[in-house]
This record gives C-alpha cells, sequence and structure tokens, in this order.
C-alpha cells in the first residue's frame, strides 16, 4: 500500500536554511512542488524520457576552483563543476541510471523537511563542517550500512542545487571513507524539479 507524505507545518532550522509550513528557504532561494505518493513517483519515474540538456544550472560554470577542503560557513554559495575523486551526473544521466536494474543508492543531505527525489535515503546535515568534526564518522558509518560495507556500491549525494556546498562536503567525506563509485548530483533538488520530475516529501532522517 502506497502511503501519503504530508508537509510538515513545523519549522526547522539550520545555518542558511528553515524549514516553515512546507516551503524550504535557503539564503533567501525557496524551492515549492506538488508531493506525491511514493508509489505514484515511481510510476512517472518509470516511463520518463528527458530531453538530454542541462536543467536548473546544473552545469553552469560559476568559475570556483575545486578543492579538497571541506567547506564551512556559507554553504548557500556557487560551487565548482567537479569535485575530487568523484563523477559529477546530471539530471538526464540520473534518471537513466535510477531505471536501470541496478540503480544507486540516493542521499539527500539537505537539512529541514523538504521535497525530494523518489527512493532517496534522507541524511540531513552531512555536509555540515567547522565544528561538526563528529559528522564525518556519522556519515561513514551510515555508508557502510547502506552498502552493506561494500565500497564500490554506486552513490549518488546532492542537496539543493549548484549553490549548495552541503553536497559537495558529503561526497568528499565519502571519498575519504575510500568509496570508489561516488556520484555528485550538482544540480540536485532544483534541477530535478526544474524537470518536472516526480518528487515525494521527505518522511524521517536516516541517522
Amino acid at each position: 500500500m502506497s502511503r501519503v507524505l504530508f508537509a510538515s507545518t513545523q519549522e526547522h532550522s539550520m545555518p542558511n536554511m528553515i524549514f516553515r509550513a512546507g516551503v524550504l528557504f535557503i539564503s533567501g532561494c525557496v524551492t515549492t512542488a506538488k508531493p506525491l505518493t511514493v508509489a505514484e513517483a515511481y510510476t512517472q519515474l518509470a516511463t520518463t524520457t528527458l530531453e538530454p540538456r542541462a536543467y536548473g544550472h546544473e552545469d553552469h560554470d560559476w568559475g570556483i576552483v575545486p578543492t579538497t577542503d571541506l567547506r564551512t560557513g556559507t554553504y548557500h554559495a556557487p560551487t565548482p563543476k567537479t569535485v575530487p575523486g568523484a563523477h559529477v551526473v546530471e539530471t538526464t544521466q540520473l534518471v537513466q541510471l535510477l531505471q536501470s536494474p541496478t540503480p544507486p543508492i540516493l542521499i539527500d543531505v539537505l537539512g529541514g523537511s523538504h521535497l525530494s527525489l523518489p527512493g532517496t535515503v534522507w541524511i540531513g546535515g552531512a555536509g555540515l563542517a567547522g565544528t561538526h568534526t563528529h559528522i564525518g564518522r556519522r556519515l561513514e558509518a551510515k555508508l557502510k550500512a547502506l552498502t552493506s560495507d561494500d565500497t564500490s556500491k554506486p552513490i549518488v549525494i546532492f542537496c539543493l542545487s549548484s549553490k549548495c556546498w552541503l553536497s559537495y562536503n558529503a561526497v568528499l567525506r565519502a571519498v575519504q571513507a575510500r568509496y570508489t563509485n561516488v556520484a555528485w548530483y550538482r544540480g540536485g533538488v532544483s534541477a530535478w524539479k526544474a524537470a518536472g520530475l516526480p518528487m515525494v516529501l521527505t518522511s524521517s532522517e536516516s541517522w
């Protein structure tokens, strides 16, 4: 039986992010869309064919140099086009991967309940850095459980958009944990929404 996911009316917050009354606000940016049941989302996705192009500025070059250092402070800012040790996947490619017999593990690291990709494991805050030194260890333990300790399992990590460093940080952590098939979905939730793809509301964090 499919389960309908409803927007929360509670307010959740983290650095640069607030979720209030079913809407996610991130440093002036807002992402909204109509949620579907999980069954509806999977049905739509299975029959989706996208025009092969970039969506939601996912391929925009902001002129930022890739780094192996975790971003601290302001996470809502332009990101590099690539990330060391991992590859970048765009929306059209990701849809094809999810329609394959062996889809990757999807990990959303955006904070605050929000609309996301169907089938996603929500690990909010996994990209926080600075004083959050324990998060790297927690993420590594979670990845070990999700992959059954197989570091070659395909993993796709994302957050809001190409102006969100949370997923970049989480990708670096996965690479540092010696995962060898990590992809960064740079366009994130914004690119997925721009492509008109099905979305569901995150229900509970998987920490």
